[in-house]
């Protein structure tokens, strides 16, 4: 019901950012779950949206502040960032395997395959209904390769993952961020993926013939 609301009632050109979450303990799970996110994008059919997937981030334990009351807020928390991604992936392997932390990078890599083999047309999605068949259309066609949108990886675990500041931490989150703090760097790396998205498609546009009217999110 839901994507068919989106497919049918949101204006054209629509952009948008999914992610499926952090809280899985299952690996099945999370690939069963993916699975269904692109076909779902795929049965929508709304080629000209611009749809982005970020990338899960681990968190990081013993964060500050611990407690507020007690807490130097003009000092702040001070937490060093780690020097590189092998002294955090070090990290990741023991303590961050507690609550399964060590499990996101791996998850990551296969959402980054499967969204290349998603844009590539190679993907045996008639497997993939789950159930969810009944709630599109009859003419649904998953074999038409014009009703499969672009999706586009954000990708924010390298930058995120050395800063192990800025958690919400007080109530024992260290998985979570507050804002202002890192997640600001994910709009600033989105923008930046944006601009030079644009600069392709003009490229593009130019060497297709493509109307400017087909970048008019720009």
């Amino acid at each position: 019901h839901n994507t068919n609301n989106h497919r049918n009632d949101t204006p054209p050109r629509t952009l948008a950012i999914f992610n499926i979450g952090a809280h899985y303990h299952n690996t099945t799970w999370y690939h069963q779950d993916m699975r269904i996110l692109l076909h779902s994008l795929q049965r929508i059919g709304r080629t000209d949206d611009l749809y982005f997937f970020r990338t899960n981030v681990p968190g990081h334990r013993h964060c500050h502040p611990l407690d507020d009351k007690f807490f130097d807020w003009d000092r702040g928390t001070r937490d060093r960032p780690y020097d590189d991604i092998e002294e955090f992936m070090a990290f990741l392997s023991s303590e961050g395997a507690i609550f399964d932390w060590e499990k996101f990078p791996m998850w990551n890599e296969y959402s980054a395959e499967w969204i290349e083999r998603f844009n590539a047309r190679d993907s045996p999605w008639s497997p993939w209904k789950y159930g969810e068949r009944g709630h599109g259309d009859d003419n649904d066609n998953d074999d038409d390769d014009n009703d499969y949108p672009v999706v586009h990886l954000l990708d924010v675990f390298p930058m995120t993952a050395l800063r192990r500041d800025g958690h919400r931490a007080i109530d024992g989150d260290c998985l979570h961020y507050v804002n202002p703090g890192p997640v600001d760097w994910w709009n600033r790396l989105w923008m930046a993926y944006l601009e030079e998205l644009s600069d392709v498609l003009e490229a593009q546009k130019v060497k297709n013939c493509v109307p400017k009217e087909y970048l008019h999110w720009k």
